[in-house]
């Protein structure tokens, strides 16, 4: 490495990035749609990758209300309820941290989009822009209350308050 810090070493490098140059102009000049195919497989290799991580926001939020079903049908009999309120706050941590990695830089990038589109989004996007906004917004206020929900009790630390509150 240290043989490269030299100015015969700088020059073979110089010499290797105008070889590299020379070679992408080539390569645009035989084939001119290539950078076109190489932006629509990026742009389909991304939105693949959204959809796995949309997919898994999905997931943690159906895995919170089955487990909210659990509760309010009774199925908890036996459990005690310091593992539930544990169980209900692992889970309400993973459904805000799929909303802070998923939901919102999505709802971000399609503002961001409609913006620089001068407000012109098509039907489908402009219907997924608006679905994420309003399930935002819900998430926050169910968050909020299954939060004050934990707070209350374990302030009153009883077990039958936890039960009685999600049954209703």
């Amino acid at each position: 490495f240290v043989q490269l810090l030299t100015w015969p070493g700088f020059i073979v490098c110089y010499g290797f990035l105008i070889y590299l140059l020379v070679c992408r102009v080539a390569r645009a000049l035989v084939y001119p749609m290539y950078n076109a195919v190489l932006i629509r497989r990026l742009e389909r290799d991304i939105g693949n990758e959204a959809k796995k991580q949309y997919v898994q926001a999905i997931k943690e939020y159906a895995e919170l209300i089955a487990f909210l079903n659990t509760i309010a049908s009774g199925g908890t009999n036996g459990v005690p309820d310091r593992f539930l309120q544990q169980e209900l706050s692992s889970r309400l941590g993973a459904v805000e941290t799929a909303k802070a990695n998923v939901l919102v830089p999505y709802v971000k990038t399609l503002e961001m989009q409609k913006s620089t589109n001068e407000g012109k989004l098509s039907c489908e996007v402009e219907t997924v822009l608006k679905n994420l906004r309003e399930l935002t917004i819900v998430q926050e206020g169910f968050i909020q209350s299954m939060k004050d929900l934990l707070e209350k009790a374990k302030e009153k630390d009883t077990g039958s308050y936890f039960i009685e509150q999600q049954l209703r």
